[in-house]
């Protein structure tokens, strides 16, 4: 919970309960929110931090311990050399690995670099994707890399495959039990599963998915709980509803602006103007 990063951040900076809570809430109930027995709602949580005089990106990063949360650093740079266009880099890398440089990694590794490659020089081959596919379904259990793996190929594999595997996962809840959150890969993929329900128009399925993903979803999960509202809004937009729809994807839009993620924002707004074309409702 986030009190003891509210109390840490405060006391650092010299404040009393009295600063932080003045205009906000009572003294008595930002006390609790110090002591993780109340739950602020998010509008309060935005004060109390405007308070503190820290940005949200700066409170989490407190509260991770000066930490981003970056367990594989050879996939993370893999990733961002894949993303900054680095095709070279990641020959680079490949080759390190073949050569024994980099002992310690996996086939896997390998299969995300030449997926990354392939895509980069406009040339995703099926039956490269229907191999890693094959790979992780023969899998019993999945680490860390398996789920970033699947993650990074979900949108090209094939709906009534994609869906087997993600109802596979839903079974093995305690694989990602140690993470939860919005930021848990099982988030991530109940994410990407619901748009991609909603490319395909599998609505059913789609509302099926959400309505698992609120309920691993905790009160204080600000972004979680923004995330749900838009993914409910989109849904009920392709249900023939688009004014119902539209407002509660307006709705999270303006909460996502005021946890300063415009960028964030944006990316969906785009994805929005997109299903709009699928799902011509107006």
């Amino acid at each position: 919970m986030y009190g003891q990063t509210i109390r840490k951040i405060r006391k650092d900076k010299g404040l009393t309960q009295k600063d932080v809570c003045q205009g906000v809430v009572t003294l008595s109930y930002y006390s609790r929110i110090e002591r993780n027995i109340s739950t602020p709602t998010i509008d309060i949580f935005m004060e109390i931090i405007k308070n503190l005089n820290v940005r949200l990106e700066e409170f989490m990063y407190i509260h991770n311990d000066y930490q981003k949360a970056l367990k594989d650093q050879t996939w993370f740079e893999i990733t961002e050399l894949y993303h900054a266009g680095n095709m070279k880099s990641l020959e680079d890398y490949k080759t390190a690995i073949l050569t024994g440089k980099l002992p310690h990694e996996e086939e896997i590794t390998i299969q995300l670099i030449n997926l990354f490659i392939y895509r980069l020089g406009g040339n995703v081959v099926a039956e490269n994707i229907a191999h890693i596919v094959q790979n992780l379904m023969n899998l019993e259990n999945w680490t860390s890399r398996e789920v970033t793996m699947f993650i990074t190929i979900m949108d090209e594999i094939p709906i009534e495959t994609l869906l087997i595997i993600v109802n596979r996962l839903l079974k093995k809840r305690n694989l990602y039990s140690a993470s939860d959150g919005y930021n848990s890969p099982y988030s991530k993929i109940l994410i990407n599963t619901i748009l991609l329900c909603v490319n395909n128009k599998y609505l059913n399925e789609g509302l099926s998915y959400l309505k698992q993903f609120r309920a691993m979803l905790e009160i204080r999960d600000l972004y979680g709980k923004t995330m749900a509202l838009f993914l409910e809004g989109l849904l009920c937009y392709a249900k023939g509803a688009p004014l119902a729809g539209t407002k509660k994807v307006n709705e999270a839009f303006q909460i996502f602006h005021l946890l300063e993620m415009d960028n964030f924002s944006r990316k969906y707004q785009q994805y929005f103007e997109y299903i709009k074309t699928i799902y011509y409702c107006l």
